[in-house]
């Protein structure tokens, strides 16, 4: 499986210089994933270009796109690649439309859609793009500026209660849900396994920023780590005993294991925090795949079953925990902006007030 660096080089080929200094301009600000995102995103656009505009860009690939041609872009430019994003077909770095297979064995042109969220990531790289290009003088205008960000259908409010949190870790801990193919398995990385959970749940933590963490972050005296926030900032996130217990067992009893480590040397070297069956880092991959191996008992089949939902549950435990402290809940999550913690928590808020209203209600009557 490739990594997120390899993915990015691959596509970066495909872009025009500019673009490529645009990556390297932002190499420490965005986390790996972002940056092939974004990639994707604005190899999407140039193609765009050349297919949808070719009076005003009659290239023969994206990489010969001149920067000059791009300030003849306008807002409506923009406006207009995000409706053809609603449904679209791709060629590849050959000129040859992306296909896929179907059933029944027949190649058929990949048809691509995109949700009002995707479509809001899009705009946010094209965005952040220009916004580079003119502070650099490489363009006169943003052609994005004045675009409006697709609204986004807002999504019911999905956390644990304390009943589905205690069934999570009675799963991990004791992995009672497994079958006995998968209980051995299970034997080798329950220490690890349990510690990743423990830690989403005790701290609410990003996957990317659990994935990051190295034996030098992590300070079990003082109970707290230090974490590689989206920005490329870091801060101490602080953890309870529960955490603790659970970090130091896989350090002491586990992971000297998975990594082969026979001297004491070894063990207090730095390394990767959490790592795989075969002593490298754990990937995104895994760590998706052991919160839904644990999770799949835990809600209803319907219900998607992630790390983001760990951390979302975090926040909503600490909120309520706080007296509906939004600050609070902003610093502890690494929220940049406050609007983005407001968003969510209000909502859940005015659930709760609901609540309290039927409560009082039914309290009048007796």
């Amino acid at each position: 499986m490739k990594s997120e660096s390899e993915k990015l080089r691959e596509i970066l080929r495909e872009l025009p210089d500019y673009v490529v200094n645009f990556f390297y301009a932002k190499d420490s600000v965005y986390q790996p994933k972002t940056k092939v995102a974004y990639a994707i995103d604005l190899r999407v656009f140039l193609k765009y270009l050349l297919e949808a505009i070719p009076d005003r860009f009659p290239y023969p690939s994206i990489a010969e796109i001149p920067m000059d041609a791009l300030d003849q872009l306008r807002p409506n430019d923009i406006v207009m690649f995000l409706a053809y994003l609603d449904e679209y077909s791709m060629k590849d770095a050959e000129g040859n439309y992306i296909t896929r297979t179907t059933p029944t064995g027949k190649e058929k042109i990949q048809v691509f859609e995109n949700s009002p969220s995707g479509k809001r990531r899009k705009l946010a790289s094209l965005k952040a793009f220009f916004k580079y290009m003119v502070i650099n003088e490489y363009m006169t205008k943003n052609p994005a500026t004045y675009v409006d960000i697709p609204k986004v259908p807002k999504k019911p409010i999905v956390a644990l209660t304390d009943a589905e949190t205690k069934r999570l870790k009675k799963n991990v801990q004791t992995g009672s849900q497994k079958t006995e193919r998968e209980k051995v398995f299970f034997e080798k990385t329950k220490l690890r396994d349990n510690a990743i959970i423990m830690l989403f749940l005790g701290t609410g933590i990003r996957i990317s920023e659990l994935l990051n963490i190295d034996m030098y972050d992590l300070d079990l005296e003082e109970q707290r780590l230090l974490v590689r926030r989206k920005g490329g900032h870091t801060e101490f996130v602080y953890f309870k005993k529960e955490v603790l217990t659970a970090l130091s067992d896989y350090i002491e009893l586990e992971r000297p294991v998975l990594m082969k480590m026979k001297s004491e040397k070894e063990k207090k070297a730095n390394g990767p925090l959490f790592v795989s069956n075969r002593g490298t880092r754990i990937t995104i991959n895994r760590v998706g795949q052991i919160v839904k191996e644990y999770g799949r008992f835990v809600l209803p089949p319907n219900v998607k079953f992630s790390a983001h939902l760990l951390r979302k549950s975090f926040g909503t435990q600490l909120y309520e925990r706080s007296g509906g402290d939004v600050s609070l809940v902003q610093h502890a999550l690494g929220h940049a902006d406050s609007s983005t913690t407001t968003r969510f928590y209000i909502d859940f808020d005015k659930n709760r007030l609901k609540f309290l209203k039927d409560e009082g209600d039914s309290s009048d009557k007796e």
